[in-house]
């Protein structure tokens, strides 16, 4: 099957439907039937006998029920983060994510638990909660640091023009340090964490350079704490300290 193909195959949303339901389990074509509703018997085994054609879905010989067949499970897993493109396609079609690498791009569907917030306002009120709850921060950001951060530990990535703001906490700060500056010519996006596991991401908008706070990823499951520090390091790693 070559990629025309496959993109042929996933271009069908009932057999996408057929292959996210066999994920999990094996079932008849009856029972596939019954469980997506609305389309006919005789449509849904037209759409299995062209997934077993292109060996993605196989049938038991003895129990007659379909299921997804090893290439079919490598398929749909790495289908996974175009699946995740589409649901989100009115997020991604209007804000820029090439600033990632390739491979943290690809992954970006660790974010599949999170939820888009809408509105600065509401941005405002969770990161506020963030900076209170939390003892411990992770944080890029192309504005200076919100809030009180004093007795707090904090690793920060600002733009180098706010280098100022680095000599400001450096003096409200407990002994020792707690604050660990890095600067970046441009911050492109925006990634906050907490030891709490909590977080947040933004995203330019298309027309813009800088990250977007009024439509954020608000990040509250393991694997997608997990993804904002694989972001965090690869830029921390290119971030510099000024030399005096």
């Amino acid at each position: 099957m070559g990629y025309k193909d496959l993109l042929n195959v996933f271009a069908n949303p009932i057999r996408v439907q057929i292959l996210l339901l066999l994920e999990d389990c094996e079932y008849s074509s009856s029972e596939i039937t019954a469980k997506l509703g609305n389309i006919s018997n005789s449509e849904i085994s037209r759409h299995l006998k062209r997934l077993v054609d292109v060996e993605l879905v196989e049938r038991d010989p003895i129990s007659r029920k379909y299921n997804l067949a090893h290439y079919g499970m490598l398929i749909l897993q790495n289908f996974a983060p175009m699946n995740f493109l589409f649901v989100n396609s009115n997020y991604f079609t209007s804000h820029r994510i090439s600033d990632l690498p390739f491979n943290l791009t690809r992954d970006i569907f660790q974010l599949k638990n999170a939820e888009i917030i809408d509105g600065t306002g509401y941005f405002v009120h969770k990161m506020t909660d963030f900076l209170i709850n939390g003892k411990k921060f992770s944080i890029m950001s192309d504005s200076p640091f919100p809030g009180d951060i004093s007795k707090k530990k904090v690793d920060l990535i600002i733009p180098q023009n706010l280098q100022p703001e680095k000599e400001k906490y450096s003096k409200i700060l407990p002994q020792p340090p707690l604050l660990c500056v890095k600067f970046m010519e441009k911050i492109p996006i925006s990634v906050a964490f907490s030891d709490l596991g909590e977080g947040f991401l933004s995203f330019p908008s298309i027309s813009d350079q800088k990250p977007d706070f009024g439509t954020t990823f608000y990040v509250t499951d393991k694997s997608g704490i997990d993804y904002l520090k694989k972001i965090w390091n690869y830029f921390w790693k290119n971030a510099f300290i000024p030399s005096t």
